[in-house]
């Protein structure tokens, strides 16, 4: 015997119990809120939405449109792998001028496996220049012995 036939009949033989089987069953309970459910939407379920709400505006989704993109959001070069022969025949100025100009990662395959990774120089922002002045004799006085 299937065990939720076997909780049904037992549910069946009470009286009260069939009735209110059947009630939830059919749903045809009366739909009156109790005011310990009102008591708990208003406490518990209306703020936990309002926080999942406001989390998500300030949290936006990140796009996942381009996998090249780094923790700081800028974007990271591009990566080429190359066997040595196939840049025999060109020169390394060539060769040179091309990673630069692609702001790629050029890794060269050896004959022996091992690998060979050429890339650009990262530009670096200029430092700010500051209004003020640095005193003289500053590094005596930070530098100098305790009497």
């Amino acid at each position: 015997m299937h065990f939720l036939s076997h909780i049904e009949k037992i549910i069946l033989k009470n009286p009260h119990l069939k009735k209110k089987f059947h009630e939830v069953n059919l749903g045809l309970k009366d739909t009156k809120m109790e005011p310990v459910y009102i008591i708990f939407i208003g406490l518990v379920l209306l703020p936990l939405w309002g926080f999942i709400i406001s989390y998500r505006e300030d949290h936006p989704k990140k796009p996942l449109s381009d996998k090249n993109q780094s923790r700081e959001g800028k974007l990271m070069p591009k990566t080429k792998t190359v066997a040595l022969e196939n840049l025999e025949q060109k020169s390394l100025s060539e060769v040179l001028l091309t990673v630069v100009n692609n702001q790629e990662i050029l890794i060269i395959k050896m004959p022996d496996g091992q690998e060979v990774v050429i890339q650009p120089k990262q530009k670096l922002k200029p430092l700010p220049l500051f209004e003020g002045y640095v005193p003289k004799g500053w590094k005596v006085s930070i530098y100098s012995e305790p009497e």
